[in-house]
């Protein structure tokens, strides 16, 4: 993902040190459509499940999610579902970390 860092930068959450909420961030390559999420949830957060609203993205593409270490559980979701409703993000472990990577559905 390190190539994602030189992308436009979107914070999903405003920035704290609580140990009982989650934090993330979106890393956008506009040039190609594809990009990652990072998400934390912090040790004493009570929430498994958190949506993030994703910036920058075409409404009309069609985006394939994928969880970084789980290449077989990818999800479909379209720009514009990812940027209005949100890109829902389960954690169960307490502290835990997810990287999502996105890119249009039809690259490879």
């Amino acid at each position: 993902v390190s190539p994602d860092y030189y992308g436009d930068f979107y914070p999903l959450t405003p920035w704290n040190r609580d140990h009982d909420t989650w934090i993330a961030w979106q890393f956008d390559r506009p040039e190609i459509g594809e990009g990652v999420v990072q998400v934390f949830r912090r040790d004493t957060s009570v929430y498994e499940t958190a949506r993030f609203k994703l910036h920058g993205l075409e409404p009309g593409t069609r985006y394939r999610v994928t969880r970084v270490g789980e290449a077989a559980r990818s999800l479909m979701e379209s720009g514009a579902e990812l940027m209005n409703s949100g890109l829902l993000v389960n954690l169960a472990e307490q502290p835990g970390v997810a990287i999502l990577r996105y890119q249009p559905a039809s690259a490879r």
